[in-house]
């Protein structure tokens, strides 16, 4: 019966997917996104440890883009200008109520 040897141990190529792996992080972190690590590590499951502290690592580094926000709403009877302010409660706009000349008849 025949035995398969492991493969060789590449560090320059783990080292390698590393630096792959913390670029593109980088990346997705900068379009507020995360990387995924589970399908990352198919295959590479001894890099566990190190790969989470990479990730860790970029994420601590990279800007993060602001989420895309929803079209700014509608509020019958007033312009919305700008936003002054946003919170976990919601968002400050800065208005003015817009003047119907049919409708003050």
């Amino acid at each position: 019966m025949e035995t398969l040897d492991p493969p060789p141990y590449d560090e320059a190529a783990e080292e390698a997917a590393l630096d792959e792996l913390f670029e593109l992080a980088i990346q997705l972190r900068g379009r507020g996104e995360e990387p995924e690590l589970a399908a990352w590590l198919a295959g590479r499951e001894h890099l566990r440890e190190r790969a989470l502290r990479v990730v860790e690592l970029a994420v601590s580094i990279a800007v993060a883009s602001e989420p895309k926000r929803a079209a700014r709403p509608q509020i019958a009877g007033f312009e919305l200008l700008a936003e002054v302010g946003r919170g976990g409660w919601g968002s400050s706009i800065e208005r003015v109520r817009r003047h119907w000349a049919a409708s003050s008849r």
